[in-house]
């Protein structure tokens, strides 16, 4: 039987006026820290069989309450949205520049991101998975093993090449790809560059190669080949603001061309971006086309893209935005409109998905394996390594009144029972992430954040896209 969760958490209407626990109290002095083990968030009186429900309902109420207070912070903007230059021509911005969120702001919203999408580091918190077996895929191990894999080869036997340069593209949240997704990457590509779509921190905003990525090392034979650019920091902006930020790093790499090895504007770049990343990029490469830069992507790839709009996305950023002020609210909102089917069909129709190469899709699948055993807890589950946070919100669309308790257990199970008909990663359905010239369904079960973290969805992309 399912582990069915009927609690209801504090009332976020009145987060507001809610006591912040001593314990969450920030200190000048002091940072937040994310859980690093079961042990220290799980009571071991709770029966395995509840856990999962019960204590993501009580990291939720944790985070959302920290977002509560503070979030009540004025955000700071430039004066003027200037357009923006690349290479000698001047491009108008879609939007104006994203607010800079303190650094309260960004600690909170880091908090909630890895509390309820975890683990998204190496010793990162597993609140989103069922007991039983979750592999990290951002761990060093699984790094060290993604590059031992055999390389996709072409016809002459040879490992297939993306050309001089690779740029991997995070989505909503500013979520970047595991490890292994980098490294496995740079062992098909000259150059590979992590961009973040956080440039509001200067300190970051310089092209620089890496010796460690996110938290591991990089392999001896991959060094000066790894590059990142803008902050890992997390953010949520718009698809059409992460585009007038790609632009910006474009031209960044076109100032910092001897580092590269190559000008960005006419190396025809493998553009990967995972979830709102495809569509940024997307909207990026018509722009370039249009401007006279043809040259600039030579591929362009959507991992888990909305090129459609999704309305799950609500249920994620909108728990985290509920009844807040402030910078995460305003951003966060404008994010959500543009991600509804809608707006994102109007932006992005037919016309551009010849802009698209090929898009992968991955789905959640089947139900967890259960299995019985004669000692305590009386049940194992494997969960094909789908974050139960994500399971929820792809059965029921709306994880906010899931949690409040509008559901009673009955109907939460049977939401849930849907999912195994669902074609959806929790995030963004099938329907709208096939997109462009050619599209691949993963045949392994995956949830949004993993499709940006197993190394073997690069193997399928080379597969496709590579020479």
């Amino acid at each position: 039987m399912l582990p069915i969760c009927s609690y209801r958490p504090l009332g976020y209407e009145n987060m507001s006026k809610i006591a912040l626990p001593t314990s969450l109290v920030p200190r000048e002095t002091s940072t937040l820290r994310l859980p690093t083990t079961q042990t220290e968030q799980l009571s071991t009186s709770t029966p395995a069989s509840v856990l999962p429900c019960a204590n993501l309902v009580t990291e939720l109420d944790s985070s959302l309450v920290q977002l509560s207070k503070l979030l009540h912070m004025p955000p700071t903007r430039p004066e003027k949205a200037a357009n923006i230059r690349i290479s000698g021509k001047s491009l108008a911005r879609l939007r104006p520049p994203p607010a800079t969120l303190s650094g309260l702001q960004t600690q909170a919203l880091e908090t909630t991101l890895h509390t309820l999408l975890g683990p998204l580091s190496e010793g990162g918190y597993a609140i989103g998975s069922l007991p039983g077996n979750f592999k990290n895929w951002r761990t060093s191990d699984y790094a060290r093993e993604a590059i031992a894999a055999p390389l996709e080869k072409n016809t002459a036997g040879n490992p297939k090449q993306m050309g001089k340069l690779a740029i991997l593209r995070p989505g909503l949240g500013n979520i970047g790809p595991s490890a292994a997704i980098a490294f496995r990457t740079a062992q098909y590509a000259e150059r590979v560059v992590i961009a973040y779509t956080n440039m509001t921190d200067p300190a970051t905003a310089q092209l620089r190669a890496v010796d460690n990525y996110d938290g591991v090392a990089v392999p001896s034979e991959l060094k000066g080949k790894i590059f990142v650019i803008g902050s890992p920091r997390h953010n949520v902006i718009t698809f059409e603001q992460s585009s007038d930020v790609l632009l910006e790093q474009l031209e960044q790499m076109r100032q910092q061309k001897q580092l590269l090895g190559c000008d960005p504007f006419s190396s025809r770049a493998t553009l990967i971006g995972h979830s709102q990343g495809g569509m940024d990029g997307t909207l990026t490469r018509a722009r370039l086309e249009k401007a006279g830069f043809g040259k600039a992507i030579g591929k362009l790839v959507g991992i888990g893209s909305p090129f459609r709009g999704t309305p799950n996305v609500e249920s994620l950023v909108g728990t985290l935005v509920k009844g807040l002020s402030g910078a995460m609210v305003t951003q966060g909102s404008a994010a959500i409109a543009a991600l509804q089917p809608k707006y994102a069909q109007t932006v992005l129709g037919p016309t551009h998905e010849r802009f698209v190469d090929f898009a992968v899709c991955g789905g959640m699948g089947s139900l967890p394996d259960l299995k019985w055993q004669l000692s305590w807890p009386p049940v194992t589950v494997d969960d094909h390594n789908v974050r139960w946070s994500l399971r929820l919100i792809g059965a029921t669309g709306n994880l906010t009144e899931l949690l409040q308790g509008a559901a009673s257990p009955m109907t939460e199970l049977l939401e849930i029972l849907q999912l195994a008909k669902a074609d959806t990663d929790g995030l963004v359905p099938l329907k709208s992430a096939r997109y462009g010239k050619s599209t691949q369904t993963m045949r392994k079960p995956y949830d949004h954040i993993g499709l940006f973290e197993d190394a073997h969805v690069i193997d399928v992309i080379a597969r496709h896209v590579a020479a």
